[in-house]
């Protein structure tokens, strides 16, 4: 049975799987399209439809679709009410991937499992969201893969492809620049032989095309409202059309250099026309906040503009001229749109799919420090345990066996101790753009004498201030010795997989106690949220077409 991979998008979702002969192949979905738009309708007779019909329908009944899901992925509860109900994003997410995976089994039949992929930026929090979601929607998750890897790895097997047994002569440098419907990451990575290593990621999860859709939106709204007194943002059906058609004009501004565009709302018509000029300078401050975090990236990696040799584009929304000529200004090179912006990122999730049902795990050996904080790189397995292989050609088998990927964490991990004034201040553990699989141990002390329980609090973020910081978890020894002494060791130990997930572990030295967490965020801030086992049968007693 194939194992696909899956591009879960903010607005428009893909799926691709290899073919017996290691050819990545895009899906169609039932309606022959090669996308599938991130959209659910609920229907008042019980039924769910997502994708195409689904967008459509938020036209005439916006209360009933839930759109831009991905974009409160982690968070409790999707901000919107859908006919009067709550729903959680991981629940839409769920129901998306059902359709997706409906339509696939369609097309190659019994699917064996997924990969799916997550901005690079994504937070502990969303990985477990996603992951979650995949396993509501009834399919095995074999693993997730930040987007602009996956991209990397769709570009970068082609070549491999192409050189048989032999591997590349010279290593090669690419930046990939992926700005998708809802979410932006930046990734520097290195090429050589069959290995592609993460030099350092960066991003933003609340920037994508989504945003300028929005400022065309707010723009085209005030147009109206000047000539008529009256605002279409007011009303629901209104404000959908708007969006819509806000929506056409930023398309139409990348082929063209001005657009007309057509607003009707309470009986009465605005024509109007807006150039590139004008739309370029309503959203300048959108790409400066991308244009920061590529001059941002070169400095974490330790690398010029010079060195880079490839500069991928991934994305829709990497179709705007003034995102190709921001590129070529700053980077000095030519954007590579060779793979398709909308189908490379599912193709990558293929192609490690395929990686992963074919791995064999590889031996352990001893760490080795690599940064001042006791961060150690561990050779362990870079995929999770294997899943029955597919009948790849032995050529393709050889291939994916031959490649391997290295990833690095995007946010700082660390925990909140507590200092001689009585006052709190995280310890860093793995700073960001650390090499995964990895592990670190670093040991604290008890705060006072006689203390008989211990709690580590795991937080994620930059800053030395807790407040500042994303809670991630914690992790409880209880029932310590009697009578231990204010400073006793406790030794604490993070364990952070290739796909960026974390295993976290604390002993107290003199007696051996100890206690492990694999960290869930799903329990924080999520008073009120159905558990899993309510949205696993809510998803699957789900008619969706």
């Amino acid at each position: 049975m194939p194992v696909i991979g899956i591009d879960l998008g903010t607005t428009f979702s893909a799926m691709a799987y290899l073919d017996v002969n290691g050819t990545p192949t895009t899906i169609a979905n039932a309606e022959g399209e090669l996308t599938t738009p991130s959209a659910v309708l609920f229907e008042k007779s019980g039924e769910i439809v997502v994708g195409r019909e689904a967008r459509r329908a938020a036209l005439a009944e916006p209360a009933s679709v839930a759109e831009c899901v991905k974009r409160h992925i982690g968070d409790p509860f999707y901000p919107k009410l859908i006919n009067g109900n709550r729903f959680s994003p991981v629940e839409i997410s769920a129901l998306i991937l059902v359709k997706l995976i409906q339509d696939a089994r369609k097309k190659v039949g019994a699917i064996d499992g997924v990969v799916i992929t997550v901005p690079a930026y994504f937070d502990e929090g969303r990985r477990q969201a996603t992951a979650l979601a995949g396993t509501l929607a009834g399919v095995k998750v074999i693993d997730i893969i930040n987007e602009p890897t996956s991209a990397a790895l769709a570009y970068a097997y082609r070549g491999f492809a192409n050189q048989g047994s032999q591997t590349v002569a010279l290593p090669q440098l690419v930046l990939v620049y992926d700005l998708g419907g809802g979410t932006f990451d930046v990734t520097a990575l290195r090429i050589h032989g069959k290995n592609l290593t993460v030099l350092a990621t960066s991003g933003d999860v609340r920037l994508g095309g989504r945003d300028w859709d929005e400022r065309l939106f707010n723009y085209m709204a005030n147009q109206f409202l000047h000539e008529h007194s009256e605002d279409p943002r007011d009303h629901p059906v209104s404000t959908q059309n708007l969006m819509l058609a806000a929506e056409e004009t930023k398309k139409v501004l990348s082929a063209r250099k001005q657009a007309n565009y057509l607003i009707t709302h309470a009986g009465k018509s605005f024509s109007g026309e807006i150039t590139r000029a004008q739309f370029e300078e309503l959203t300048m401050d959108l790409l400066f906040r991308s244009e920061h975090r590529l001059s941002r990236i070169i400095k974490q990696a330790n690398i010029s503009w010079e060195e880079i040799d490839r500069v991928l584009a991934v994305g829709g929304s990497t179709r705007m001229p003034q995102v190709q000529e921001m590129l070529r200004r700053i980077t000095g090179k030519e954007p590579d749109c060779t793979l398709s912006p909308d189908e490379a990122v599912a193709q990558g999730a293929a192609i490690h799919a395929a990686i992963c049902a074919t791995a064999q795990p590889a031996p352990a050996s001893a760490t080795t420090t690599v940064s001042p904080v006791a961060v150690a790189s561990e050779k362990r397995p870079l995929v999770p345990p294997p899943v029955p292989a597919w009948a790849f050609k032995k050529p393709v088998t050889d291939l994916l066996g031959s490649i391997h990927t290295t990833n690095v964490n995007a946010h700082t991990l660390g925990v909140v101790v507590q200092t001689q004034n009585d006052r709190q201040r995280v310890s860093h553990l793995v700073p960001h753009n650390s090499p995964l699989p990895c592990a670190v141990k670093k040991q604290f002390g008890t705060i006072r004498d006689g203390q008989d329980t211990v709690t580590v609090r795991i937080v994620e973020g930059e800053s030395r201030n807790p407040d500042e910081c994303i809670p991630v978890g914690a992790c409880t020894i209880e029932q310590l010795p009697e009578g231990l002494p204010r400073g006793s060791p406790v030794e604490v130990t993070f364990r952070y997989d290739n796909s960026g997930r974390l295993h976290v572990e604390a002993m107290e030295i003199s007696s051996g106690k100890r206690a492990s967490v694999a960290i869930d965020r799903r329990a924080f801030g999520s008073s009120g949220q159905k558990t899993d086992a309510e949205m696993a049968r809510q998803v699957a007693e789900s008619k969706v077409s």
